[in-house]
């Protein structure tokens, strides 16, 4: 007996390519380089209004949100961290020079894929640092535009690819 219902439908100035939620907040990252913040303490037809929107100056492949900070990864092999607040870049880290695929928050880490490697980050609230990285192999370019993804279960990561995934712990 349950249904499901849209709530409100939020625009984006691009193709919309990665949401992430957390706490109160909902973020999502489109080609155009925009990241939309919506906050989920508004009333349901509100939503369709976001908090705010900042261009980042790249297209965007993945998000993820620890309140209060969105980590977006960047078509440019940026990962920066984002205050959900104000929209103000905190901190930027240069992680390949082809694009962060996507990003997680796993535990107090965040861990994003680039260039076929999974990068292990550190984030102590006003810098983001890169403590390990890692190969993911199988992975490879998708000539049908798509994208690894990442998944986490706080404790380990899984990395997907065109045969299958990789676990990382």
């Amino acid at each position: 007996g349950q249904t499901l219902t849209r709530v409100a439908a939020v625009p984006t100035l691009g193709s919309a390519r990665a949401v992430a939620v957390d706490g109160a907040w909902a973020v999502g990252g489109d080609s155009q380089g925009v990241l939309t913040v919506l906050d989920l303490g508004r009333s349901a037809p509100e939503l369709a209004e976001p908090h705010l929107r900042r261009r980042l100056g790249a297209p965007i492949w993945g998000v993820a949100v620890a309140d209060p900070v969105a980590f977006v990864g960047l078509a440019t092999g940026l990962l920066l961290a984002v205050d959900l607040e104000s929209g103000i870049t905190l901190n930027r880290l240069p992680l390949s020079s082809g694009k962060v695929e996507d990003v997680v928050v796993a535990g107090h880490r965040v861990v994003a894929l680039a260039n076929g490697l999974l990068h292990l980050c550190d984030w102590n609230g006003t810098q983001l640092r890169r403590l390990d990285s890692a190969p993911s192999p199988g992975l490879t370019v998708n000539p049908t535009g798509g994208r690894s993804r990442l998944f986490t279960d706080r404790t380990r990561v899984y990395a997907t690819h065109p045969g299958g995934y990789n676990v990382f712990g």
